[in-house]
């Protein structure tokens, strides 16, 4: 996969593709992995057709590659959780439950979090959080993060998934 591969996706408003795209530039691009990990869960969180699977992979290969930012991490712990848990759209799924209590470990050990008391503590008030509070926090995470350097048009993606969304 290539950068001219997403564009051709994102130009013809092929969305899903381009995420699927944007994940393996993620992985074979190393130095600009945290860039496209950003983009391909900024889109995969507007699509609506979105597979909760494909968006949980989405998150969880962000997480690999913003490794130093605790923040986005934390947000992205909070996603992967509602995700596992009973009533979410993976719960029935066992990696799913295990993938997200590994990414919960993480984020709160780069917290300073030691003993199973404080880790429980800090899960319940993580899980506490408004969810739409913690998505507008994500979304903003990744504009300020993508910058200047998205390869489509935002508000061209919100839109044809807004067109979809009502047929």
């Amino acid at each position: 996969m290539d950068q001219e591969t997403a564009r051709a996706f994102a130009e013809s408003g092929a969305y899903t593709d381009l995420a699927a795209a944007l994940g393996e530039l993620s992985v074979l691009d190393e130095a600009n992995r945290l860039l496209w990990a950003a983009q391909a869960v900024w889109l995969a969180s507007s699509l609506s057709s979105m597979a909760p699977a494909d968006l949980r992979s989405h998150y969880e290969n962000l997480f690999t590659a913003a490794a130093g930012h605790t923040t986005l991490q934390r947000l992205l712990t909070a996603k992967l959780m509602w995700l596992a848990m009973p009533g979410g759209p993976e719960a029935e799924n066992p990696d799913a439950a295990i993938n997200a209590t590994y990414v919960a470990r993480k984020t709160a050990e780069a917290e300073g979090i030691e003993t199973q008391q404080q880790f429980s503590d800090w899960l319940y008030q993580l899980l506490s959080s408004d969810r739409e509070t913690v998505s507008d926090q994500l979304e903003s995470a990744l504009v300020e993060l993508v910058a200047d350097r998205w390869i489509f048009d935002r508000s061209s993606a919100k839109s044809a998934n807004d067109n979809r969304a009502t047929l």
